[in-house]
């Protein structure tokens, strides 16, 4: 989940409830009133059974799902409808903030992650409007049904889950339950990117006691619903049947004494989301974020909702970050509905905010920036008589203008023919390098003329290109790579050579610089593989890998056992193996530094770089060495005395 909300107490919503034994109510009117509870049957005196045309829900889930983010970062949040995207309203259903005042207010797509107040609560709320059904005010029962529905937005989006067409019902006893049709999207936690659709069913959402209806005034009434948590153990499904053994172990549930859980059907629709242990005690840190909030349920009227002027974009500028200090800086927000404007700043996305004085519209212009913005957060600030909305807050980085410069040039290129090549480097500058104005070029006349290099692929980031498959034609080429920063300032590395190996179609090493080694200092090398296609695991606990290392010709050479006695490894393999996966990722290419120690070969001696098959057994954690299908070496040459 993203950053843990602060734990949130529930909040009564200015809506009748009691202390002990919390109240349904239901209005009986004095007079006629067709959009409140209206009478069924000949006269309230004579029947008890009422029908109700306009009641509300409303509802929170939980703390979970009160993590605000003033900055605008991914939030939980809410939307109407069944869709991922955020709307503000659709129906009969529409997302507000409740206000630290207990107040109520619309939300937008641009404050939909927006603390209602001070800190880091989010304070949203769904709720339903115009639900109807039956209420017996004699017997308690009751049975209200609201049209619509809401969908969770967990990770900013990547998890979804929606409730659709609530119905409460309470039976003469006091208890009840919520129900909903219940969907949504599911993501594997090391994949969030590959989503599966949930498919819709009815779930219990909640379940409570002792709730009763009640007489109360012509003014309407309502309830305050606590569903049960504490004490509700869940066992989960496995493949399709119901486990003996809990999702909470007995260790934690001697530890916490509230330890509880969701309904178990709405549970078994969360561990198919993915958010399984969101929904019941697990021990970790989010556990006081996971009871339900209160249900909070109103007849007559629906809350009111304040219209407070409406954030449609939040504070953005054309700039690239960090800004120049000593330039004017415009950033730009959109309000509508607003009698008043004001930009605010903060040393902190939390506040505490001060107006910039003079900044009263939707731009604010700083002119001749200084480093006095540096890591300064602002907002802007909307009024109406309804009240007011707040903007996202945006940091401003600053730092002072620096031509564009390579902090880190391009390397000597060495290649087998036929694998994806790196060119590596870091421009550094401010603004910064425009990732559309970086080209890698190529000469074949020793630099007189220049060429782009158009098979190459920019990576961006730091600053790396690939060149796949590359041809053999390109051995004693010169390339170099020129940038040029978003105002157009060009800057040009120095030229590199490039050296392409021709493939031997067989598993390959190469080493370069393929000068002889000196013995008595430490010496950098590089090593070229191509042509090692690992075999598939072996059964699903045997998997291939391919140990590399620097070997006394004497201890290991092609054809015989593999061996772990090298002098020296890569600090690029783990324990001198390339796994499996990347290799077949790769298509059996890698390129690896090897440093050869000072003073541990013989000068003249007979060395190598080999590369042998691994098995290894993860049961056991047991290697052999008798696959030979992938031996190779290339020798290294010493300096003799």
């Amino acid at each position: 989940m993203p950053s843990r909300p602060l734990p949130a107490r529930r909040t009564t919503l200015g809506i009748a409830a009691a202390a002990s034994v919390l109240a349904l109510t239901v209005t009986t009117p004095a007079h006629a009133q067709p959009n409140a509870l209206a009478s069924h049957g000949r006269s309230s005196t004579a029947h008890t059974l009422h029908r109700v045309t306009r009641a509300s829900l409303e509802w929170g889930v939980n703390a979970i799902y009160q993590g605000g983010n003033p900055a605008n970062a991914n939030c939980n949040f809410f939307s109407a409808g069944t869709q991922k995207e955020f709307r503000p309203a659709r129906g009969h259903v529409r997302v507000i903030h409740r206000m630290p005042d207990g107040t109520a207010q619309g939300v937008s797509g641009a404050t939909k992650c927006v603390p209602g107040g001070p800190g880091t609560r989010l304070s949203q709320r769904v709720l339903f409007t115009e639900g109807t059904g039956r209420a017996d005010r004699a017997t308690g029962q009751a049975t209200i049904r609201w049209r619509g529905a809401f969908t969770a937005n967990a990770y900013g989006g990547l998890v979804t889950w929606y409730l659709k067409d609530p119905t409460l019902t309470v039976a003469r006893d006091g208890s009840g339950t919520l129900t909903a049709t219940g969907g949504g999207t599911g993501a594997d936690r090391n994949d969030p990117e590959q989503q599966t659709e949930v498919p819709p069913r009815r779930v219990t959402v909640a379940a409570f006691d002792r709730v009763r209806l009640d007489r109360t005034t012509d003014r309407g009434g309502g309830a305050q619903i606590s569903p049960r948590f504490s004490g509700v153990d869940y066992f989960p499904l496995v493949d399709g049947v119901r486990s003996t053994t809990s999702a909470i172990p007995d260790a934690i549930k001697k530890a916490k004494p509230e330890w509880g859980s969701w309904p178990e059907s709405f549970v078994d629709l969360q561990y198919e989301t993915g958010l399984s242990s969101y929904w019941h005690t697990s021990g970790l840190s989010a556990d006081p974020d996971k009871p339900p909030y209160d249900l909070s349920v109103r007849f007559g009227s629906a809350p009111e909702i304040r219209n407070v002027p409406v954030i449609r974009a939040n504070p953005a500028t054309t700039a690239t970050a960090p800004y120049v200090e000593g330039r004017d800086l415009v950033i730009k927000a959109d309000a509508r509905h607003a009698t008043t404007l004001q930009w605010e700043r903060a040393t902190s996305a939390n506040g505490p905010w001060s107006p910039v004085d003079g900044a009263t519209g939707e731009s604010l212009t700083i002119q001749a920036l200084d480093s006095s913005w540096n890591g300064t957060y602002v907002r802007l600030a909307a009024t109406n008589p309804a009240g007011r909305a707040v903007s996202a807050a945006l940091r401003l980085s600053t730092a002072p203008y620096a031509a564009p410069v390579f902090s880190e040039q391009p390397h000597d290129l060495a290649a087998i023919q036929g694998t994806d090549a790196a060119v590596t480097f870091r421009v550094t500058g401010n603004p910064a390098v425009d990732p559309k104005a970086v080209a890698l070029e190529r000469s074949s006349d020793a630099g007189a003329t220049w060429k782009p290099w158009t098979e190459a692929r920019y990576g961006g980031g730091a600053g790396q290109f690939t060149i796949p498959a590359i041809p053999l034609t390109a051995d004693g080429d010169l390339a170099r790579v020129r940038a040029a920063n978003t105002e157009g300032t060009t800057v040009t590395s120095a030229p590199f050579s490039v050296r392409v190996f021709p493939a031997t179609g067989r598993p390959q090493l190469v080493v370069v610089p393929d000068e002889p080694v000196d013995p008595s200092t430490p010496t950098r090398l590089t090593v070229l593989g191509a042509g090692f296609d690992v075999p598939d695991w072996a059964s699903p606990t045997l998997t291939y890998s391919l140990d590399l290392g620097l070997f006394d010709a004497a201890v290991w050479q092609p054809g015989q056992q593999g061996t772990r006695a090298w002098i020296a490894t890569s600090p690029q393999t783990r324990g001198g193996q390339l796994y499996h996966d990347a290799l077949r990722a790769s298509g059996g290419a890698f390129t690896v530094s090897l440093t050869v120690p000072a003073g541990r070969l013989e000068p003249g001696g007979d060395y190598g770089i080999g590369a042998f098959l691994r098995l290894t057994d993860i049961e056991t954690w047991r290697d052999t060495f008798d696959n030979r299908s992938l031996d190779a070496w290339t020798p290294v040459s010493v300096s003799p005395r």
